[in-house]
């Protein structure tokens, strides 16, 4: 009570409200933005039994797949390769999830070297398809992303076929001498 009294007090008192709203006004307005800003990354473009694929990676899939394929950025492409892009990442997060059940992964060496097999693919130096997707402003990841769930659905595909096909060296023989 003794505060209440106080001319100092008095100021801080008069002066609050304003200074509240001000600070108030301030915090809503950079929490829209947070907000709006964190919405447009974690808006969810489809739910994979328990695994996300959001707006965000969607829309970056779409970006790297048009640049890429020098596919030209209109609102038409867009719609147009956003809806098979999603049905593809949908099937490879089905394919990461199986590789998961079974015990494979692929790891960040791999990755590279399927990124450097690409750059050579395409007669470009070491580096170049990443240089691109950036300039692009692409995320490396999503790359990265896509070459990682082909990779161990190539592993899973290359496991099962092992486990499958038996060679026999009766029959490595009869072939090496049918081509000789």
């Amino acid at each position: 009570m003794f505060f209440e009294k106080s001319m100092g007090y008095r100021r801080l008192h008069r002066g609050f409200p304003l200074a509240a709203a001000i600070a108030a006004l301030l915090s809503a307005c950079i929490a829209f933005t947070s907000s709006a800003t964190a919405q447009g990354v974690q808006r969810i473009a489809a739910v994979v039994n328990e695994d996300v694929i959001s707006a965000y990676e969607l829309n970056q899939r779409v970006k790297m797949v048009m640049v890429t394929g020098r596919i030209p950025d209109t609102a038409d492409n867009r719609r147009r390769l956003s809806a098979q892009i999603l049905r593809n990442m949908i099937d490879e997060q089905l394919q990461l999830q199986e590789a998961k059940r079974l015990n494979i992964s692929v790891s960040k060496e791999e990755v590279d070297k399927v990124l450097e097999r690409l750059n050579q693919q395409n007669d470009m130096p070491a580096g170049s398809l990443e240089k691109i997707l950036e300039r692009a402003n692409v995320d490396i990841n999503v790359l990265r992303a896509k070459l990682t769930a082909d990779e161990s659905w190539n592993k899973v595909i290359r496991n099962r076929l092992r486990q499958q096909v038996f060679i026999s060296d009766e029959e490595v023989e009869r072939c090496l001498k049918a081509t000789t």
